[in-house]
């Protein structure tokens, strides 16, 4: 159990990161039950939705995050939108999806200590599977690893 001075401790710490670049990413390893997920903190200074994405290795989370935060202060993101992203010869494809109010409490914690809870958003970040897919194409098969937070 993380005690508060070490929470305070970490929270002054994000808070410079994000005076320095914008936001902050936190990662979090998963478990047995919930995959690992990493989110933004801070884009909700900027008056953005916080971003979040589930189920990949927090090294590839990481850099997805990072080039969606700095599109979004350019312009910001669309819900069900389709947005590729450069990777390495190749593009991707994501698929920005909204999070209920019950899941920015339960997922995005740091930020939620950071910020009143009550002002953050968060948009989830999409992955589709080896095949192409997204949630709402038939045969799609990863809600266990990256599980819809609408």
């Amino acid at each position: 159990m993380v005690s508060r001075a070490q929470r305070d401790q970490y929270a002054a710490q994000l808070r410079q990161v994000i005076a320095e670049h914008g936001w902050a990413i936190q990662m979090v390893h998963g478990d047995l039950q919930d995959p690992p997920f990493s989110y933004t903190v801070g884009l909700t200074e900027a008056g953005l939705p916080e971003l979040i994405i589930l189920g990949l290795p927090t090294n590839v989370a990481g850099q997805i995050l990072n080039k969606l935060a700095r599109q979004s202060l350019e312009s910001e993101l669309d819900v069900d939108a389709r947005y590729d992203l450069p990777n390495g010869d190749a593009t991707l494809p994501y698929l920005i999806g909204s999070v209920s109010t019950a899941n920015v409490r339960r997922y995005l914690k740091l930020a939620t200590v950071l910020y009143d809870r009550h002002r953050i958003r968060a948009l989830q970040v999409i992955w589709p599977s080896k095949e192409g897919r997204f949630p709402q194409d038939p045969g799609w098969d990863l809600q266990k690893v990256q599980p819809v937070l609408a």
